[in-house]
Parts: structure tokens; sequence; C-alpha cells
């Protein structure tokens, strides 16, 4: 896994100033000018014979090393989204060069502790949830409703006509569409498929172990299905309603 990708997750999280956030450009600014400070100190520096040598990786720069010692240094500040208080780890072999990833030709760098996922907006956050609770609420309300009003058409014989027919496949289709709804929350919210791709998708930041790709095949269909469904019944509604 690459520096490049490291400051590609946070840049997407370093975003937006009104959270006394930092952008984009003000991150990428911090880190041209730790680069220039570091290859400044490294070019002056006369490392020791047999060592490992310090260099500038894309997002750390890393003092030397000894052989045969793990090499940690703190994570640096300029990177918004890094757990400060915590450290960066490299490994010098016994020949003084920084040891290899096995799945690359890159050199081993452990990034665990610096990754911290990003705060959520609280305030965003209970929006979402209320704005959720709440169109969740009106759609079972009309489902509900639409049931009854069908029951009363259907067991009232007097009820029985070519227009109230065609009211009770308009609100069918309106059911139908409040159960896609239904479903394609459940499919995007609770689905332990994207939660467990989540996961991985956070050890593959370490670099430092070899993960096995996970199958997201099922979670993707059933999401394609859902939302495929959900525009279905929504276009036969509205066609429905606009009809003659």
């Amino acid at each position: 896994f690459s520096t490049s990708a490291m400051l590609l997750l946070s840049l997407c999280f370093g975003q937006a100033g009104e959270d006394g956030e930092i952008t984009a450009e003000e991150q990428v600014q911090m880190l041209l000018d730790a680069k220039l400070q570091c290859l400044q100190k490294v070019s002056t520096d006369d490392p020791a014979v047999g060592v490992c040598v310090p260099e500038w990786d894309g997002l750390i720069c890393w003092p030397q090393g000894f052989p045969g010692t793990l090499t940690k240094t703190p994570c640096p500040r300029y990177i918004y989204d890094f757990n400060h208080a915590e450290h960066a780890y490299r490994r010098c072999d016994s020949n003084g060069s920084w040891v290899l990833a096995e799945s690359s030709n890159k050199t081993w760098v452990n990034y665990t502790e610096c990754i911290k996922s990003p705060e959520p907006n609280k305030k965003r956050q209970v929006f979402f949830e209320r704005l959720h609770i709440m169109y969740t609420v009106g759609y079972a309300v009309s489902f509900s409703s639409l049931l009854v009003a069908i029951f009363i058409i259907g067991y009232f014989r007097r009820l029985h006509c070519t227009r109230n027919y065609i009211h009770m496949h308009l609100f069918v289709s309106f059911m139908l569409r409040a159960v896609s709804i239904f479903v394609k929350d459940h499919v995007v919210h609770t689905s332990a498929r994207l939660q467990e791709f989540d996961a991985v998708l956070m050890n593959n930041f370490t670099n430092a172990v070899d993960v096995a790709p996970v199958d997201t095949s099922q979670y993707v269909i059933c999401c394609k299905q859902s939302r495929f469904h959900y525009i279905y019944y929504f276009i036969t509604s509205m066609s429905s309603t606009s009809g003659p």
C-alpha cells in the first residue's frame, strides 16, 4: 500500500473548514513544506555507516534506523486525520537496509496506530437520523392506510367498479414503493457484508499484513436489485397518477 493512497485518504477526510477542519489545498501545502524540511535535513545529515539511512517516504521524514531494530517515529501533526499521539513503524534489517514488504517491492511501514476514523459531524448525523425516522414513519403510515383502503374497497361490493379497481392498482404501486424503500434501507444500513468490507479496507492501510479479498458480490447484487425495484415502483406510481 503506497503512501500516496494514505495521502488521498487524508485529503478525502480533511475537507471543508466549517468545523475547524482543513481543506485539501491546505493539507497539500503542509505536506510540501514538511517534505522540503525533511529533504533539507537529510541532505545536511551525515548518517553513520551500516545504518538504515534517513529518508522521506511521501508522508513521514524517517530518522536513521539501527540494524536489527524497529524504528518508530511520531505520527506527523501535519497530516490532519492522523492520531498524533501514536507512532508509525519501520524495521531495519541486520544489513542496514529498510525491510521490504512481502507483498510488494516497497519499504515495509506500519501506520496502524496513526490511522483513525474521522469523527462524524454530530449535528449532521442527528439530522439524517431524524430524517430517516421521519420518512420511515411516513411510509409506514402510508402503507397501513393504503392497506386499509384496499381492504375496504375489496370488502364492500358496492365499491366494486372500474374506477375503484384502477385506484386499487395505484394503491398497490404505492405500497410496493414503500416496501422497496424499506428493503433498500435494510440492505444499505444493516448489511453485515458492507461492515466487513469497511473493516478490511481499513486493515489494508496498515501495509503490515496480507488480507484476502472480500467477496462483496452478494451485497452489490442486493443493492442493485433493491435500487431497481425502488425506481420501477416509483415510475409506476408516477405514471399512474399522471394518466387520464
